[in-house]
Order: structure tokens, then C-alpha cells, then sequence
């Protein structure tokens, strides 16, 4: 009897401590990643406001070719929306939808990922010479949730690589336009 007191009282403190720190932990969380690319913004900036053109240097596209995409809205710019439904965990379902654009210098899009959180993303777009730098940035807010925010201390380890990979097939895509 001593022994389930005893394993019962661990759990309780266990979870205390979890969501006592939880309670501290930052609210929102931030990833960001750039490329220099040898082409004009105008051109760059054309490829990141048309999400049918998405999938061309998503890194995400080349993890399960069979996800299933539907576009909706607007071409390009505001109002563009694309869905995507994969049963691959690393792909999964949701939406995006470019809520703002501003003409060779950013594109911020809405996601949705249902309960896994509805982050912001933003792609900015500056000349720099002749060439073009791409900021990729993914602002994530834990909305009081506190698995939330333990989820935004590992978001930069978990996001960051595959926006990597992702500014590095854009920065082909674009240099071969």
C-alpha cells in the first residue's frame, strides 16, 4: 500500500511541476531563416505569392507525393488559399491563406493545422543588389495552452531545418527562371 501511496504522490508532483513551469514558459515562439538569391524581387517575390507554385520548393511536398491539394480564391495575393489532406504524420492536413501581401517585400499567410495550432507565417522579400534576400519566418502564439507552449520550446529544432531546405529549393527555382 505504501508503495502505490508513494507512486501516486510522484504522479501528482510530477504533473504539479509540469504545469507550474508551464505557467512560466514564453507564450509565443519565433522561426526564422534566410537565403540570398541571385535574382530580381520582383521575380522572387512572384513565386512566394502564388501558392499554386508552393509545392515547386515546399519541403514538405517531396515527403508524401501523394497528399491531396485544392486551391481556392484568389490566384495569387490576398485572398489565395491552398488545402492540402496527407495521411503522412510529418505532412498531415490544414490550410493557408495569404492574408496580407505587399508588392516585392512580403507575403504573410495564415495556417491552420486544426488543433495543432493556427501560427502565422511570413516570406519577405528585400533587393540587395542584384540579388534578392528571402526571410522565412514562422510565428507560433501557444494561446494559454501549456502543452502549447512546451510544443514552441522545440518549434525552431523541429521547423527550422525544413524551412532550410525549403529557401534552398526556392533559391533554385528562382535562380533558374
Amino acid at each position: 500500500m505504501k508503495i502505490i501511496k508513494f507512486i501516486l504522490a510522484f504522479f501528482a508532483i510530477a504533473i504539479l511541476v509540469f504545469v507550474v513551469v508551464g505557467l512560466f514558459l514564453p507564450q509565443t515562439a519565433q522561426v526564422e531563416r534566410s537565403v540570398s538569391i541571385n535574382q530580381s524581387t520582383d521575380k522572387v517575390f512572384s513565386i512566394v505569392n502564388d501558392l499554386s507554385r508552393f509545392n515547386e520548393w515546399s519541403p514538405w511536398h517531396e515527403i508524401d507525393p501523394n497528399t491531396q491539394y485544392e486551391f481556392a480564391g484568389a490566384e495569387s495575393g490576398v485572398g489565395a488559399k491552398m488545402t492540402w489532406n496527407s495521411q503522412h504524420k510529418h505532412v498531415g492536413t490544414g490550410t493557408q491563406e495569404i492574408i496580407e501581401s505587399v508588392t516585392d517585400e512580403k507575403v504573410v499567410i495564415a495556417l491552420d493545422f486544426g488543433q495543432q495550432g493556427k501560427p502565422i507565417a511570413e516570406i519577405h522579400t528585400a533587393a540587395q543588389g542584384d540579388a534578392t534576400e528571402v526571410t522565412w519566418k514562422l510565428l507560433s502564439d501557444a494561446e494559454g495552452n501549456i502543452i502549447g507552449k512546451y510544443f514552441n520550446l522545440m518549434l525552431d529544432s523541429m521547423v527550422g531545418p525544413m524551412y532550410e531546405k525549403g529557401l534552398a529549393k526556392l533559391k533554385t527555382v528562382a535562380e533558374a527562371e
